[in-house]
């Protein structure tokens, strides 16, 4: 990877392209085949059994954030990644009891607190020393765009930026294990205005690439144009699909264009089981896709089929582990062949029609007027 980890918070600096040797975090990968369920009874129990599953032995660092809210532990994710460490979550008043038993066992060195002491107030720190043994130190800003840029300073030789929405969750969340694969760091923006925090930030560390992850609606052209001034050498992509679920593939895409052995899933409505699935992700070379209850999104199972992987892991306890995809029948597999005659009603075709005439087009030609009404003629011929 060749990128260093400068952690100011620690007496020295670590190669994180020579992280097995030089930190010695007990890692294991994932090797099973098919599908495994990391989860708990809760979003902080959860974190506990993707620390378990991921880091087996001692680690030399650990990062602690709130897991009542998301953006700091999203923005941590890669960074954690990178120091081979995984995230546990914390109630911002008292550290749950679980957690405490889990630092216990991974007896890191360092434990990085992030954000400030309304996230995680000055009693849980000292709950979190007393249960590590550890130096505990806290990375946080005025804000959760200050955190986000405190901890990527962490990061040294930034190449590439990850910049999501600090509003909404999946777009940061998506980003974090791609952000973590290139050694690089996610900050958050407002949707229409990029805060002065993220803009000092990319102003000061000169990355030549800047990733902006999501529509218009989540980061907005004027943020883009703020980018573009602040760095205006540098190359500025968007990611972005139809939702949630699309960008979160074609950032997994982007980053993994010839696939991969290994793909976590994550529900896309539901933050807290997910914030400490981006560190497990970047330590086992993986991209995360987002899911529903119930069903995998269309987009989603697009993005499994070209990855393909061997490993499939899903991080919480209503992550869908099946194989139905969501969506009027026939679903994605689609078949071969598709007339008006295969629907019981012009009513059933139109509405199949409408829900994926958006995803995939028309492929099987039933408006043949293109006015957007199908199977006009009824009953068919």
């Amino acid at each position: 990877m060749g990128m260093r980890w400068l952690a100011s918070f620690v007496a020295a600096c670590i190669v994180v392209g020579l992280v097995p040797s030089v930190v010695h975090a007990d890692v294991t990968p994932v090797t099973r085949s098919g599908w495994s369920q990391w989860s708990g009874e809760d979003r902080y129990a959860t974190g506990v059994a993707v620390s378990e599953a991921t880091f087996t032995g001692t680690v030399p660092h650990v990062f602690v954030a709130s897991g009542v809210n998301f953006p700091d532990a999203l923005a941590a994710g890669p960074v954690a990644g990178l120091a081979q460490g995984p995230i546990l979550l914390t109630r911002p008043g008292s550290l749950p009891s679980v957690v405490a038993a889990e630092l216990a066992r991974l007896r890191p060195e360092t434990v990085t607190v992030v954000g400030g002491p309304t996230a995680v107030s000055v009693e849980t720190v000292a709950a979190i020393r007393a249960a590590s043994g550890a130096q505990v130190v806290r990375v946080g800003g005025a804000n959760r765009y200050g955190t986000a840029a405190a901890v990527a300073a962490q990061v040294e030789s930034l190449d590439t930026v990850y910049l999501a929405s600090g509003q909404a969750f999946p777009d940061a969340l998506a980003a974090g294990p791609a952000a973590g694969r290139r050694g690089a760091a996610v900050l958050l923006s407002r949707p229409g205005s990029l805060p002065e925090e993220t803009r000092a930030f990319l102003v000061e560390r000169q990355p030549s690439r800047v990733v902006l992850v999501g529509g218009t609606a989540a980061l907005s052209a004027d943020v883009r144009d703020a980018v573009v001034r602040a760095l205006p050498g540098a190359q500025v992509v968007r990611l972005a699909g139809t939702d949630r679920y699309d960008t979160a593939r074609r950032v997994a895409l982007e980053a993994w264009p010839g696939g991969t052995r290994t793909v976590f899933y994550a529900p896309g409505t539901n933050f807290p089981d997910a914030l400490s699935a981006s560190p497990a992700a970047v330590v086992n070379d993986a991209p995360l896709l987002l899911t529903r209850e119930g069903c995998q999104p269309y987009e989603a199972a697009v993005g499994s089929d070209f990855l393909s992987p061997t490993s499939k892991v899903a991080v919480g306890g209503k992550t869908y582990t099946g194989s139905t995809v969501c969506g009027p029948k026939p679903s994605y597999p689609f078949p071969a062949d598709l007339d008006c005659v295969d629907f019981a009603s012009q009513r059933k075709a139109q509405d199949w029609y409408d829900y994926w005439y958006p995803k995939v087009g028309d492929i099987y030609r039933l408006d043949g007027d293109k006015d957007g009404k199908v199977c006009e003629v009824w009953p068919p011929r």
